[in-house]
């Protein structure tokens, strides 16, 4: 029975460490760019290994256990302005920080298309690690290269 339950968990595209993350749906222009940063995202942050998401898209990813995910093209987030006290720039990119209960969200904040002329790209990080300066650091590269 167990490789029967193992084949339909493959089969539907999934595996058992997969990290369920749900997709945004950003439009044309800013799926292009995701794409690109997905291409440059790091296989490992921190000593932390990638993990697969669920449902796989090209807009997440995920690290760790507990997982830190990442979304490309998120919405903007409430409360966000560029001069919001809330902000933070690490390596040229900046990070608008909301804390939670169980979870630290960082959105970065990158040149897009227009008409939004802005790309948000949500790093949940989860409070039980003790800091996400790490993080936040590993990302600027890929980000900036990716949406420049």
């Amino acid at each position: 029975m167990a490789a029967v339950v193992g084949a339909l968990v493959t089969v539907a595209g999934c595996t058992p460490d997969a990290v369920s993350v749900a997709p945004p749906s950003p439009g044309g222009q800013v799926l292009e760019q995701c794409d690109h940063l997905n291409n440059r995202l790091p296989a490992k942050i921190t000593g932390l290994h990638t993990r697969p998401t669920n449902p796989q898209s090209s807009l997440t990813h995920a690290w760790g256990s507990p997982p830190i995910t990442l979304a490309c093209g998120v919405p903007r987030p409430a409360g966000y302005s560029p001069t919001s006290s809330a902000t933070l720039d690490v390596n040229g990119v900046r990070w608008f920080q909301k804390v939670g209960h169980d979870v630290v969200v960082w959105t970065a904040v990158r040149p897009g298309p227009a008409p939004a002329g802005r790309i948000y790209v949500a790093l949940r990080v989860p409070t039980s690690y003790q800091a996400s300066d790490g993080f936040l650091t590993a990302l600027a590269e890929p980000l900036k290269i990716a949406l420049p």
